[in-house]
């Protein structure tokens, strides 16, 4: 993928955790375990709170950060979003689970990708702080999830 703006990062990464919002919200209809039908609940209202911080950011955001160009941005991009498309009704939690973080670790590996090829020392802080963010929700994910397996 080539990016040629922080705000087509921003773009970019709001329609994937749209994406994943819709592909989770899909699915919980399809199973008929209880604790599924919760988590992918839970996740897909994870996803969309992401998706509006990032449009907050992006308004808050300085014109001259997020336009500013990207030289050599391509980066490869291992996002698993396809495996959410699979039949969660076969999936149990840990699987599911598996799916989400490996979706959010892509997105981390990206931020982490653009921060070290930022040649502007503020946007390398606004990479840095999203794949802090990123990991973050995804460590809380991950414990929130956890909590659910033990009911």
């Amino acid at each position: 993928m080539r990016f040629k703006t922080v705000a087509d990062v921003l773009h970019w990464v709001e329609g994937f955790h749209r994406q994943v919002q819709a592909e989770l919200t899909g699915k919980w209809a399809e199973t008929g375990d209880e604790r599924i039908r919760m988590l992918l609940a839970y996740l897909a209202d994870h996803e969309q709170r992401l998706t509006a911080a990032l449009e907050a950011y992006e308004e808050d955001a300085p014109a001259t950060i997020l336009f500013t160009w990207y030289r050599n941005a391509d980066c490869p991009l291992a996002m698993d979003h396809d495996a959410l498309s699979e039949a969660v009704s076969d999936m149990d939690i840990d699987e599911v689970l598996a799916c989400v973080v490996r979706c959010h670790n892509s997105l981390i590996e990206l931020y982490e990708t653009l921060r070290d090829r930022a040649e502007v020392p503020s946007v390398a802080e606004i990479f840095a702080s999203l794949a802090a963010m990123e990991a973050s929700e995804l460590r809380r994910s991950v414990r929130d999830t956890n909590l659910l397996k033990d009911l």
